[in-house]
């Protein structure tokens, strides 16, 4: 099987680019998941500390 190479430098150079950012992009996403994963349960977690703060007080 013989590999078609692009004619012209360029398109060889663009073609490595997007090779190289398409791992970059994936971890980018992946970082973008799981800081929102860590912001939501952040989130959960100051609610749930401001409920036993008041709840403590209310004794």
């Amino acid at each position: 099987m013989q590999l078609a190479y692009p004619k012209s430098f360029l398109k060889l150079l663009l073609i490595g680019f997007a090779l190289a950012m398409l791992p970059l992009l994936f971890a980018f996403g992946n970082a973008a998941l799981y800081l929102d994963r860590l912001a939501t349960q952040s989130r959960d977690t100051v609610t749930q500390a401001v409920q036993a703060t008041r709840a403590s007080r209310a004794w």
